[in-house]
């Protein structure tokens, strides 16, 4: 009797490159938050909580495996650390107890020191999804004046 074939799995070529991942990107960042988040297993229940996920482009599980992978860029020049309020709802709904909203604060302070272009997002924008505005950013320029302009003239984000 013959054994039957295995199933062709087509493989999946990420669009990492390995040489930029740096493996001790979660040491550091454990160790400056005083929080060890290698127990995460992933199952969103720190997303699943959070009241401004619609508005990160990583889900705060997500910035977790940035750290675990070592991709510091993706991380430090993205929105999720700066939309996060730190209400430390993530963290109250961790099963684990991972303070996550402490990892956001570290790597806030690890964009400002590396002097990172940060990213335009205003606490008006938080502000107009707390209120329940579907589109924050359309909501924003019509109610806000738009600092976009005098920031970007200072160089001071991307």
């Amino acid at each position: 009797m013959v054994p039957p074939q295995p199933a062709l799995v087509p493989v999946i070529q990420p669009d990492i490159e390995v040489a930029r991942l740096e493996r001790t990107l979660a040491e550091q960042v454990m160790g400056r938050s005083g929080t060890n988040f290698k127990a995460c297993y992933h199952c969103q229940a720190c997303a699943n909580g959070c009241p401004f996920v619609e508005a990160m482009d990583y889900r705060p599980n997500q910035v977790v495996r940035l750290l675990q992978f070592g991709m510091r860029e993706e991380v430090l020049k993205g929105k999720t650390i700066w939309v996060c309020l730190g209400c430390h709802t993530c963290s109250s709904h961790c099963p684990v107890g991972i303070d996550l909203a402490a990892v956001m604060d570290t790597l806030r302070l690890m964009a400002v020191a590396t002097k990172t272009k940060l990213p335009v997002f205003h606490f008006s924008e938080v502000l107009a999804l707390a209120l329940g505005a579907e589109d924050y950013e359309a909501w924003f320029v019509r109610h806000i004046i738009d600092p976009r302009p005098l920031v970007e003239k200072l160089a001071q984000v991307a």
